[in-house]
């Protein structure tokens, strides 16, 4: 949260576009009541690994809750974020 705090001044200030993408696992509280809580772990570090390759260079990744993550798309705009997003998902 700290470097989007950072991000989001850096861009006000020089005008340089900035794009979240919020996402978060569906159903995820069902896989760890079905597959119990060590399948459960995985899962997140596993949708991290694909965020974090899927992410280009420069951006910022990042876990922000149990099943919940930001993408800090730098120099886009929300046309871009969508197609990012959508190849994510």
């Amino acid at each position: 949260m700290a470097d989007l705090d950072r991000l989001i001044v850096h861009s006000r200030q020089g005008s340089n576009k900035l794009a979240l993408i919020l996402m978060d696992i569906e159903h995820f509280k069902r896989i760890n009541d079905t597959h119990g809580h060590p399948i459960g772990d995985e899962v997140p570090r596993s949708v991290a690994q694909l965020l974090r390759q899927q992410a280009r260079e420069g951006d910022v990744v990042g876990r922000i809750g149990g099943e919940e993550f930001v993408w800090i798309v730098l120099e886009a705009d929300g046309s871009v974020a969508r197609i990012l997003a959508e190849r994510l998902r």
